[in-house]
């Protein structure tokens, strides 16, 4: 279903995410390209243009200046473009009306088969609701105001944003509605009056000092340079709860599915075991409520470092990626076809067993 931007539009059903292609001539050379856009939304033949949206254009790695000249603030840096770094390729924007426009048409299949391929959005899965976008954007806020740019350290960001309508039979791109996320990460730090504070403090040596400071240093650091002029925000998600380290950490889950609905009518659950034989496991209805469970589990044992499942896209996709990246959980899945590799499929065995055991014993219903 696509939404309808007011209320008293109607959404229009049933719209296929497909991957499209129009083609392109770059005026100067004469070489016609294929851009492809994944991910995209198709809405039939009613939509006379295609519209994109710069900031899914951006998490490509496309540079997107979609600022026309005579409004830029100088019009002689302005390039009004899409750029593609790794095709050293430059795409001049048009204006029709108040639009950013890009001339293209419908290729032919000679020009699909022979014509460079090059991709304007990402193949990756896009959640345009992902509630994680603007966590991110309040991050990096407080982040750049409170790391000092004289220390060793290195800022990195993405971008992401929201869906591209797609049409793919018309001459027009235009772009709309920019709303720029982004993540942020440091490099480890160097302080030395901290470090000669530590050695004073415990009556230690600056070697000593030193693992010291990196062994108490938090995942989100602050400090300032200047004195403190507004209140800092105190949104860390990855402090919210303990963290769970070293072996302790590394966690393996799987869904467990079952013939028979409990007294809760759940047919499922996700089981979490670690290496050390420690398990956890939650009921479900479905299969989406899975990222629920990985909250639950934070809430009652910690945040684990490590999160390791098979390619079911429920656990590593959707609302389960947006919480692995935004509590900094690393993720990874087994390879195909290889259940031994993922130690919650054990773990759930021996609870079969030990199921089946009890109803033997006692004769309860299966239901319990």
């Amino acid at each position: 279903m696509l939404p309808p931007y007011h209320l008293k539009y109607r959404a229009i059903q049933n719209c296929p995410i497909v991957q499209a292609a129009t083609a392109y001539t770059d005026h100067e050379t004469g070489v016609t390209y294929m851009l492809i856009i994944n991910q995209a939304i198709h809405v039939g033949g009613d939509l006379p243009a295609m519209l994109l949206n710069p900031n899914q254009l951006r998490s490509n790695g496309v540079i997107v200046d979609d600022c026309p000249k005579h409004l830029a603030p100088d019009p002689n840096v302005a390039t009004h473009s899409l750029f593609f770094p790794n095709h050293n390729l430059r795409i001049p924007l048009q204006l029709r009306g108040v639009l950013s426009c890009i001339p293209t048409w419908y290729p032919t299949t000679v020009e699909l088969e022979t014509c460079q391929w090059i991709e304007l959005t990402s193949s990756e899965e896009w959640d345009s609701h992902a509630e994680t976008f603007a966590d991110e954007e309040e991050k990096i806020e407080y982040h750049l105001d409170s790391i000092p740019f004289h220390q060793d350290r290195s800022i990195y960001a993405t971008a992401s944003t929201v869906p591209v309508l797609h049409y793919s039979d018309d001459l027009f791109a235009k772009a709309v509605c920019s709303e720029v996320l982004a993540s942020v990460g440091s490099s480890s730090r160097s302080n030395e009056s901290l470090r000669n504070r530590i050695a004073s403090t415990f009556g230690v040596g600056l070697e000593t000092a030193e693992p010291m400071l990196k062994a108490t240093t938090q995942l989100d650091l602050r400090n300032v340079t200047h004195p403190i002029h507004r209140r800092f925000r105190t949104e860390v998600a990855q402090l919210h709860y303990p963290r769970l380290g070293g072996i302790h950490g590394k966690f393996h889950t799987d869904t467990f599915f079952a013939a028979v609905p409990s007294l809760q009518n759940a047919t499922m659950g996700q089981m979490y075991a670690n290496d050390l034989h420690f398990s956890k496991f939650y009921p479900m209805q479905r299969k989406s409520q899975a990222p629920d469970t990985l909250v639950s589990f934070m809430q009652d044992i910690g945040i684990p470092s490590d999160l390791h499942s098979d390619d079911a896209k429920e656990l590593f996709q959707g609302r389960m990626k947006e919480l692995l990246q935004k509590f900094w959980i690393k993720g990874s899945q087994s390879e195909p076809y290889s259940p031994w590799q993922v130690r919650a499929k054990l773990c759930i065995r021996e609870i079969k067993a030990a199921v089946r055991h009890a109803f033997n014993k006692t004769g309860a219903p299966k239901r319990l």
